[in-house]
């Protein structure tokens, strides 16, 4: 009943022209516009509640452990898998795994996608790389693919989670008491108590460190799982930290529960590749280097929109910082630094993709060669770019390698043609969206964003307000720490 009134409450939301209200009046009624969504979010998620949790027949959940400090392209590299199974409302069992524990090489595996072969030698596609499309549902469905821990078992749902959500959680319910652990861990001790359990004792690599080096993921889940039953938590605060961390894609969620998945599809939460009423943009950054140096890369976003073109120009710029200092040479190795932040100071290898609307037509790009005794094939590339056919929409892709040695500055730009379609006409009045979709994983990019208008128009407005206008260009200038839509209204002079 009450999401049948929430349903007419929307309704009749839509009748109101805030227009017509004082500005402080106005101010105030929004926020009913704002909560609505969120109020009727929450009663589909009350009414699949008891089915999520086991009320009507168990349900098991696959939870993949994701560290963005090796990005890929749905947040990080899968270092664990864990296993949830509820029953009646109460969690049944839950174990970890390192991501490579769940390898049966008794069983076929499918070829892995071609850049994970050239440029990291991989001959078979296996659970951990699964996550190479930067749609989640395909990813996750993959990773499903994949699974192979040598039982049966049916999975209703997959969530995957990075080492930065795990902090924010921590932040929320408060510091963790685990086994063995002589002081609670706190947010600010979490990642440095992760580091430090996964390094060898003595920094011997041996083959019991390898067996037990992820050990320490079990016993946090348990810490973490104990503090929530105990009740002695803020929850208002773990649900702000839990809904910004979905928006923020630092928490994905692949339900297909017939009420849940078009919710999680409405808030993004899903993880979907989407395309915007008009233009889109997308960058994509996988780690394939074997190390942990995308903690130590920054990387800034600038995108120029030029209407005056007939069809639209567009040209985005793209710089990567390595932070790391020291001479470090990019060599191609597979190697266990002792230290683990060892392992961020090494050179970054990244295959690049960059997803735009299809019917755009690539025009020019930046060149960087990669000399061959810095790839696996020791064959050098000359820096060009590939440009695919989307598997994941109504996308392009173009893709290249990009190798970034510490310390080092690299700024790589492509320029194209977008179609017509990405600026929308009624009558004399234009409309330009852009849609950019954040990766997961990331924090907060810087993103600058220049459209420019042709002669003969007059700018109406821009939604979200821009931040500058120079001359006859719109400037948005922002960080991208979620998806972003802006529009841009103009209209032809008379």
């Amino acid at each position: 009943r009450a999401r049948a009134a929430v349903v007419r409450a929307e309704m009749a939301w839509r009748q109101i022209d805030l227009s017509r209200l004082s500005s402080r009046m106005a101010r105030r009624v929004a926020l009913v516009g704002e909560a609505l969504p969120w109020l009727r979010a929450g009663l589909e998620i009350a009414v699949a509640a008891p089915d999520l949790i086991g009320m009507n027949g168990p349900r098991t959940y696959l939870i993949l452990a994701q560290n963005e400090d090796e990005r890929r392209p749905t947040g990080g590299y899968i270092t664990g898998i864990g296993e949830v199974r509820v029953e009646k409302g109460q969690v049944v069992a839950m174990t970890f795994r390192d991501g490579y524990a769940v390898d049966d090489f008794s069983q076929p595996y499918p070829d892995p996608p071609e850049p994970l072969r050239r440029y990291m030698g991989i001959d078979l596609w296996v659970f951990r790389d699964s996550n190479w499309s930067p749609d989640f549902p395909a990813a996750a469905r993959q990773a499903l693919a994949l699974y192979r821990p040598g039982y049966d078992v049916s999975v209703d749902g997959v969530i995957a989670v990075d080492q930065y959500a795990l902090r924010e959680l921590v932040a929320a319910v408060g510091p963790l008491t685990v086994d063995g652990v002589p002081t609670p861990i706190t947010a600010e001790t979490l990642i440095p108590y992760m580091r430090q359990a996964w390094a060898p004792e003595g920094g011997d690599l041996t083959g019991e460190w390898w067996q037990e080096r992820k050990s320490f993921m079990g016993p946090l889940a348990e810490a973490l799982w104990t503090r929530l039953q105990r009740g002695d938590v803020d929850w208002l605060s773990l649900a702000k930290a839990v809904l910004r961390l979905l928006d923020e894609k630092h928490l994905l969620l692949c339900v297909p529960h017939p009420s849940v998945a078009p919710l999680l599809a409405e808030r993004g939460w899903d993880g979907a590749l989407r395309p915007g009423e008009g233009d889109f943009l997308m960058v994509v950054d996988s780690n394939v280097g074997y190390n942990k140096a995308s903690a130590r890369v920054w990387q800034s976003i600038t995108y120029e929109v030029d209407l005056r073109r007939h069809p639209p120009q567009a040209t985005l710029t793209l710089v990567y910082t390595h932070t790391a200092t020291g001479d470090y040479p990019c060599i191609p190795e597979v190697r266990y630094d002792p230290v683990y932040e060892q392992m961020m100071d090494r050179c970054y290898w990244d295959y690049l993709r960059v997803y735009i609307p299809q019917g755009s037509r690539l025009l020019d790009f930046t060149r960087i060669p990669i000399p061959g005794d810095a790839l696996w094939s020791g064959e050098g590339e000359s820096g060009e770019v590939t440009v695919r056919p989307a598997e994941e929409g109504p996308f392009l892709s173009l893709e290249t390698l990009l190798l970034l040695p510490p310390g080092a500055v690299q700024t790589r730009s492509f320029t194209w043609e977008l179609p017509d379609e990405v600026i929308s006409w009624d009558r004399d009045e234009g409309i330009y969206t852009l849609r950019v979709q954040k990766q997961p994983g990331t924090v907060e990019h810087p993103l600058v964003v220049r459209v420019r208008l042709g002669e003969g128009f007059t700018l109406l407005g821009t939604d979200p307000p821009s931040t500058s206008s120079e001359g006859a260009t719109v400037v948005f200038q922002t960080r991208l720490d979620r998806d972003q839509t802006l529009t841009v209204r103009f209209g032809r002079e008379k």
